[in-house]
């Protein structure tokens, strides 16, 4: 508990590896959760990630893992101090980048606030440049706010049926392409 540092909310695992004189990989490998008295963080969301833990979570994997496996996963989040499926999604977010409504929103928060393009990015540095997250958020959709949500809203029971009829009707097994 003396080498966690309260302003990264994690352990200091520099000092630990210094101090044991091993590898960063092996002192992970040797921890063990269930006797730790740190409180692991819960950030499910993109928006809950500071910017400096998504470099450091960025940086870790590419230096200490590179091409990560799913063993390996629970070492990151020991590291990150963080639920491993929360840093396996922001290392997703931060490798294939891609709008999602709380992005959005938070995104909104800030333009409504008239915070500037370039801070934004600074805020949330998930894509590579400033200009392709502010062409995601203007081209975000809702899940499902399409024109298909209107024309599924207006299909109705009969309409399957319909559909059914004229399949057995019509359908014949030998007229099947191969």
């Amino acid at each position: 508990d003396l080498a966690y540092d309260d302003q990264r909310g994690q352990c200091d695992w520099e000092s630990v590896t210094r101090d044991m004189d091993m590898p960063l990989i092996e002192c992970l490998r040797l921890f063990d959760p269930s006797l730790s008295t740190f409180s692991v963080r819960s950030l499910p969301n993109i928006t809950d990630w500071l910017a400096n833990d998504l470099s450091t979570l960025k940086s870790l994997v590419s230096e200490q893992f590179g091409a990560i496996t799913a063993d390996e996963w629970p070492l990151v989040g020991i590291y990150m101090n963080v639920e491993q499926a929360d840093c396996f999604m922001a290392h997703t977010m931060c490798t294939f980048p891609q709008m999602t409504t709380d992005l959005h929103e938070a995104i909104t928060r800030h333009r409504n606030a008239n915070m500037e393009w370039k801070n934004i990015f600074e805020k949330h540095p998930l894509f590579s440049c400033i200009s392709g997250l502010r062409n995601a958020y203007y081209e975000f959709k809702e899940p499902g706010d399409s024109k298909l949500k209107a024309i599924y809203s207006e299909w109705t029971v009969t309409d399957t049926c319909r559909i059914q009829e004229l399949v057995q009707t019509y359908y014949k097994p030998e007229n099947q392409r191969e």
